[in-house]
């Protein structure tokens, strides 16, 4: 199951709650204003190229597909084509879709 934590990061702990008994990362997450739980089943909603790498050891794939932010609106494209451009980049690798408009990665 598919649950959101807050408005950048979302939870696949049903596999959690089979183990443990109880809802780890939405628990915690409510007691501690939104702030995820550090485990493996919560993540980003839009991770960059960077917070991908650093979270699941990988380098993201130049094929991958991206979101980027160009002309006042989010537009998808592959990876290796845009990551030496100065624009907000964050992979579309999450059931999410497209960032809100309003929404930027943090730096």
């Amino acid at each position: 199951m598919i649950t959101e934590i807050n408005k950048d990061y979302y939870c696949t702990a049903n596999e959690c709650w089979l183990i443990f008994g109880r809802q780890e990362c939405v628990d915690y997450a409510k007691k501690n204003k939104g702030e995820p739980v550090n485990c493996r089943y919560c993540h980003l909603k839009w991770p960059t190229p960077q917070q991908f790498k650093d979270r699941y050891r990988l380098e993201y794939p130049n094929n991958g597909a991206v979101y980027y932010f160009i002309d006042n609106e989010w537009q998808t494209y592959e990876y290796g084509t845009l990551k030496k451009e100065n624009l907000p980049i964050v992979c579309a690798c999450t059931p999410w879709g497209k960032p809100p408009y309003d929404w930027r990665p943090e730096s």
